[in-house]
């Protein structure tokens, strides 16, 4: 059995909840049940509703935005984080699987794409108009093969990501610079 944990604000502090067998006691013969339950299940209420044509893979938070990989959907969509509204969207077509990202201090964003050998990049100015065509940068320096392959993707500095490449566990560095791309394997 999965044990459950559940925690919650209390005046300066916080309660945690912790049940280990649902089915034994404490937990099984306490009168609070009903109401715990109940309650958990409002809070645990869905944040942004999902739907068909939805998918949420890899999701970041930055400056009041929420930012969404959709996996097979192609799609990476940008949401308000006070309003819950859907800000920003942009396609990649079909074909890939667009697994992790990353949002520079600068605004621009970076999905990696398990299925195609290709890191997509948004920019600032896209996400603030809502809209746009995502470049598809060529990442084909690094060896895709059947399966899962560039999936994490971290910021190391203002000017360059790592990416790991599930199918071999290496890592790379990858150096996005205006009209290149430089991609080199990490020891």
């Amino acid at each position: 059995r999965k044990p459950v944990i559940v925690q919650s604000a209390c005046g300066l502090g916080r309660v945690v909840l912790v049940a280990f067998d649902l089915d034994a006691p404490p937990f099984s013969t306490w009168d609070g049940q009903d109401a715990f339950w109940a309650r958990l299940q409002k809070e645990v209420a869905p944040y942004i509703p999902g739907g068909a044509g939805k998918s949420a893979v890899g999701l970041k938070v930055r400056r009041g935005k929420l930012y969404v990989a959709g996996g097979a959907t192609g799609s990476i969509t940008v949401y308000d984080i006070a309003t819950k509204a859907q800000v920003a969207k942009f396609e990649t077509g079909s074909g890939g699987f667009l697994n992790d990202l990353q949002v520079t201090r600068g605004g621009d964003v970076y999905v990696t794409d398990s299925f195609r050998p290709t890191l997509w990049h948004v920019t600032k100015e896209q996400v603030e108009a809502g809209s746009g065509a995502p470049q598809a940068l060529d990442v084909s320096a690094i060896p895709y093969d059947e399966g899962f392959n560039v999936n994490g993707i971290v910021r190391k500095s203002s000017d360059k990501l790592i990416v790991v490449d599930s199918n071999s566990g290496k890592l790379f560095r990858i150096e996005p610079q205006p009209y290149q791309l430089e991609v080199d394997r990490l020891e």
